[in-house]
């Protein structure tokens, strides 16, 4: 699946991010990994500009889905097909709202969720509910990358 194009503009003024916020991101990277239970899985993407979304880091994909690297485009497969466009443009619509919120809101207070369906390694589909904190920042506070907690709904 190829993974939604930019069109949208809305990653275009994102610097790299700043050596405190990366820091941060390590450590939540860190926590996320001690606090993995079979349900979990998580993934720090990053939406920096003149390049497509990524994942930069992945925990526990391998217990849910047999991958453990996912690209953007193999975790676009994994979605529910008739999901996959309203999936972007909600990312896409939150996107555009925490960045006009981080002025006025520290930034470890912001998060959003979705519920998701995706594919299991034996074909089937399950529910799972995604909760999305920006984790890296620039100078400016333009949100550089997120990371995305899903918990498997059973």
């Amino acid at each position: 699946m190829k993974v939604p194009d930019r069109a949208t503009g809305i990653y275009e003024d994102i610097g790299v991010p700043t050596f405190v916020s990366h820091q941060a991101t390590l450590e939540l990277q860190r926590n996320c990994r001690l606090s993995s239970g079979p349900h979990t899985f998580h993934l720090t993407i990053g939406v920096r500009p003149n390049t497509s979304p990524s994942i930069r880091r992945a925990h526990n994909t391998d217990l849910h889905f047999g991958i453990t690297r996912p690209s953007m485009p193999d975790y676009y497969d994994l979605i529910k097909h008739e999901w996959r466009s309203i999936y972007h443009h909600f990312g896409a619509a939150a996107y555009k709202i925490i960045q006009q919120q981080l002025p006025a809101l520290p930034n470890h207070s912001i998060s959003y969720t979705v519920k998701v369906p995706l594919r299991q390694m034996d074909g089937t589909y399950h529910w799972y509910n995604q909760v999305s904190r920006p984790c890296a920042f620039d100078k400016a506070g333009n949100m550089v990358a997120h990371l995305n907690t899903y918990h498997r709904m059973v």
